[in-house]
């Protein structure tokens, strides 16, 4: 406040200063004093460096504080410090004023000096309160900031001084400036420089600090949101956690309704109805233990100093339970898994029963389908029959013709031996018509024995067609009988499926009905345990002894507790015994009557051992329980007198840190629980992808199949199209033959001119025959390549699919970490996902292997197709040659005796070739039969082994 020297006018040097020590009430001090350099100063000639800024304004975030230059005059603020005037308030008083004015001049100074008062109250007040926020402000700050603020406060004040002492030296008398003097003002001014760097130093500091403290703030920003992330990131796994618990019990459900049982139903529902009252027994205990454990809580509803003890107690109880149901869900979950595997074992002997049944429907569909191409194959007899006849009639309506040729040659020759009695100069015309005669004898002959020849072929088929005929006639009656006892096996099997089915699933819904209310009645015991974490503690030592009496009166409980938890087990010990001894007599009772079945049923024996096998799992399964329950009574008993234990060392030490040990537990359970949740999550997960690649790799191999037996359908097809083709050929090869032989004959015996027209008119129309041929040859081939292009499409189609499927399976089983956490049931399930897996890959082999060997006899069928083409495109140039030579009227005909040609290299290369690859693919189809066995050889053992 007295920084500006406004009322003290003390001088350094009283021996050179001409004014006074003090100024006396009354007397005013001159403007113009020289030994008061502050007099020149006002506030506003100060450097501009120097504002002020008020206190409230400084930003205070965290404990970071942003210290500047400008930010430390606070205490030396115009706004809260005002300056008083340079001069005493008396000076203002005109001294001449009258005697009569002076009431007036009173009242004045007293109005001025009230509104000073007021004035210096109100300066009073904010500097009380700048004090007390400064007070809180510094007590907030740390240490190593207040120590900085302090030294750049004394830096601060020293630099006011110098710029005092430097302002009174400038503004001093020349006579002062002895060489003393300057060399002092020189050593002030370097101590200023000094402390002017310091302070920069300080800033420079202080700045550093600061962004050192906003990078804090960022961090722990960031660290807030990323936390908040994590809890919405753990809020949203709950919510999937949940879906995919439902979509669970809805895959579960579907599974369930697919399930089908058929027989021995009575005997598995009276051991599930046993097994259920042994889960309900424990339900019951369950329940009784949370019953007394509410009453418990209802006791320790009044709070108390050792409230963190009853808590610690309360929830090592509850997390016990919590134990106990999990295990017991856990034993849930092994009898569902238990329930499904022999629904699995029997969903399977029915499979393979539908399997054999298949296979024999499939065998009587397969001797249909030979049936039928038999049948195919007497009506294309018959059309070849119908086409034979008709070549017989043709043949009928020639030699017709013949004979009338024979009638006119004969009468010609009758007229001929007429003229010749007359006429002898025609001897040698006689001879020829004789030789001619003779030729047409022996023409008529050869097509005599050639219509034998067809008559006899056609009674050797239809003695055939009609056996075929009585045989499928014996298949279809034997088809219709299989399909009646297909029938009423399964009618019979629905109703004791759909039976067991519903009481199944009423036990199901009995099961989840209780583990719900078990859920309810842990969640309330949570909520009663945060109810009584809310609440109070009281300190005074009444109730202190009153809470020991309590506590007392617990232990006691708990020791008769104790005592009928053993009695409890003493009790179950007695009824596993006996319910084991009612097990050995119903085992005892089933063998012997398995030992009547056996005597009676030798076919049957097969079920007989897996029922046994699966009684003595059963007997094994509860002699385990039964063992399991005894250590866990034991340790149950073992559990309440360490808790005793515990509970007496509580009441002695009363040790208060429980809470931070409950605290710990429950974030190591709760981190627990998550570990556990997750991989539950990825097990599931994984589940589920493994099931959908196990579905899609079956749709592909099912598409396989559909494809393999389309392609024998082609394949037979195009086998019965080139017989047909080469029969056709082979035909029109003898017909070719006949044709040229007789058109050589003809030319040989110089044949009319209306003979040489028939037969120009006949090859004419074969021709054309050949030619229809030819087209239709053309288009069933561009069909069936339009089908193998499709079919090949189809299969690079699948075989892309596969291999996705294949790469997206996974290469390595589940780590060891996992499985030390996953339970039991997961395991035997993956277990079983994986054999499916191998089982379902060894199938895709098979199929792949039944691929390759039907693109081979593709292959061989294209290059024989392709054969057959080249043969037909000879013979008919060959046709179309003699066409041409017939129609020149040259008469020629290639001796192919004499011009026939050599065999060259190339020819003889590949039919070398062609062994060769006919040798490979008799090898490669041998080594693929003994693949192919083997593979199925270890499908059965995979299948015997997971039944």
């Amino acid at each position: 406040m007295f920084g500006h020297n406004s009322f003290l006018g003390t001088p350094k040097n009283p021996k050179k200063s001409s004014s006074m020590d003090f100024t006396p009430i009354g007397i005013s001090r001159a403007s113009n004093n020289e030994n008061n350099p502050t007099s020149n100063r006002t506030i506003h000639s100060k450097d501009p460096n120097f504002r002020i800024s008020p206190l409230h304004n400084h930003n205070l975030n965290g404990s970071s504080i942003n210290y500047d230059e400008q930010d430390n005059d606070t205490i030396l603020s115009d706004d809260f410090m005002p300056s008083a005037p340079p001069h005493n308030i008396l000076s203002d008083i005109n001294t001449n004023i009258p005697i009569d004015n002076h009431s007036l001049f009173r009242e004045n100074l007293v109005r001025q000096t009230d509104v000073n008062v007021q004035k210096l109250e109100t300066e009073n007040l904010n500097l009380k309160l700048q004090l007390t926020t400064l007070k809180n402000y510094l007590d907030s700050t740390p240490e190593d900031q207040l120590a900085t603020l302090q030294e750049n406060i004394s830096l601060k004040e020293k630099l006011m001084r110098l710029n005092d002492l430097n302002q009174q030296l400038q503004n001093a008398p020349v006579q002062h400036s002895s060489p003393k003097f300057e060399h002092e003002n020189a050593t002030l001014r370097a101590d200023i420089d000094h402390l002017n760097s310091k302070l920069l130093q300080m800033s420079d500091a202080n700045e550093d600090l600061e962004a050192q403290c906003e990078r804090y703030r960022l961090q722990l920003e960031h660290l807030h949101s990323s936390i908040d992330e994590g809890q919405n990131k753990e809020q949203e796994a709950q919510q999937w956690l949940k879906d995919a618990e439902e979509k669970a019990e809805e895959l579960y459900k579907q599974l369930e309704e697919s399930e089908s049982e058929r027989n021995n139903a009575e005997n598995q529902v009276a051991s599930y109805a046993k097994e259920l009252e042994d889960l309900t027994k424990i339900n019951d205990t369950l329940q009784n233990e949370n019953e007394s454990l509410r009453s418990r809580i209802q006791d320790i509803k009044e709070p108390h100093i050792d409230l963190e003890g009853r808590l610690h107690e309360l929830t090592t109880k509850l997390a016990e339970k919590n134990n106990d149901i999990s295990e017991y869900q856990s034993l849930l979950d092994e009898q569902r898994s238990k329930y499904q595997s022999e629904l699995d074992e029997q969903r399977r002997s029915y499979q393979l029963k539908l399997q054999e049944k298949d296979s024999e429907l499939l065998e009587n569909q397969r001797e249909i389908h030979r049936l039928s191409q038999q049948l195919h194959e007497m009506e294309r007899l018959k059309s070849t029959d119908v086409a034979l006849n008709e070549k017989v009639e043709e043949l009928a309506a020639e030699n017709k013709l013949l004979r009338k040729d024979k009638e006119h040659l004969l009468k010609d020759l009758r007229r001929v031996e007429d003229t010749s009695r007359t006429q002898q100069t025609n001897f040698t015309e006689v001879k020829r018509l004789e030789n001619e005669r003779d030729d047409l004898f022996d023409k008529i002959i050869k097509y005599q024995e050639y219509v034998q020849d067809l008559e006899d072929k056609l009674e050797h088929e239809q003695s055939k067609s009609s056996k075929l005929k009585l045989e499928l006639e014996h298949i279809n009656q034997a088809y219709s009988s299989l399909q009646k006892e297909n029938y009423s096996s399964a009618h019979s099997s629905e109703a004791d499926y759909n039976a067991l089915k519903k009481n199944y699933e009423m036990e199901r819904s009995s099961l989840l009905n209780e583990l719900d209310s078990l859920k309810l009645e842990v969640s309330l015991l949570k909520n009663e345990i945060q109810k009584t974490k809310e609440r109070d503690t009281f300190s005074t030592p009444l109730y202190i002894e009153t809470e020991y009496r309590k506590l007392s009166t617990d232990y006691s409980n708990l020791q008769r507790k104790l005592q009928e938890y053993e009695d409890a087990y003493n009790e179950k010990a007695t009824e596993l015994s006996s319910v084991k001894a009612d097990l050995n007599i119903k085992l005892q009772q089933k063998d012997t009557k398995l030992q009547q079945l056996e005597q009676y049923r030798d076919q049957d024996r097969i079920e007989y051992e897996r029922e046994k096998l699966s009684l003595q799992r059963k007997r094994d399964s509860l002699e385990s329980q039964y063992r399991m329950k005894s250590l866990e009574a034991d340790n149950i008993r073992r559990d309440y007198e360490s808790k005793i234990a515990s509970l007496n060392q509580d009441f002695r030490t009363n040790d208060n840190t429980l809470q931070s040990l409950l605290e710990t537990q429950v974030k190591d359970l709760k981190a627990s629980n998550a570990l556990l949740t997750r991989k539950l999550e990825e097990q599931i997960l994984e589940s589920n992808k493994i099931k959908n690649r196990n579905t899609d790799v079956e749709s592909v191999a099912e598409r396989l199949e559909k494809l393999c037996v389309s392609m024998e359908e082609d394949k037979k097809q195009l086998t019965e199209k080139n017989q047909s083709l080469s029969d056709e050929v082979d035909t029109v090869k003898k017909h070719c033959s006949r044709l040229a032989n007789r058109l050589q004959e003809q030319q040989k015996n110089e044949v009319p001119k209306e003979d040489v027209e028939l037969l120009k008119s006949n090859l004419k129309m074969n021709e054309k025959i050949l030619q229809e041929k030819e087209l239709q040859y053309k288009q069933e081939k561009e069909k069936l390549l339009e089908r193998y292009r499709v079919l090949f499409g189809q299969k690079l189609d699948l075989e892309s699919r596969l291999q996705d499927q294949n790469n997206q399976l996974p290469m390595s089983p589940i780590s060891p970490s996992k499985e030390n956490h996953t339970p039991k049931c997961k395991l035997r399930d993956d277990s079983k996902i994986a054999k499916d897996l191998t089982i379902t890959e060894k199938r895709l082999q098979l199929f792949q292997y039944k691929l390759l060997e039907k693109e081979s006899k593709l292959q061989d069928l294209i290059v024989t197709n392709r054969v057959v083409q080249l043969l037909n495109q000879d013979l008919t140039s060959s046709l179309k040659l003699h066409i041409k030579q017939i129609g020149d009227g040259t008469g020629l005909y290639p001796e192919y005796s004499l011009k026939r040609k050599k065999i060259t290299f190339r020819t003889l290369a590949f039919t070398v070739l062609a062994s060769i690859r006919l040798k490979n693919r008799l090898i490669t189809s041998q080594v693929l039969k003994l693949r192919f066995n083997s593979i199925k050889k270890e499908i059965q053992q995979e299948e015997l082994d997971l039944v």
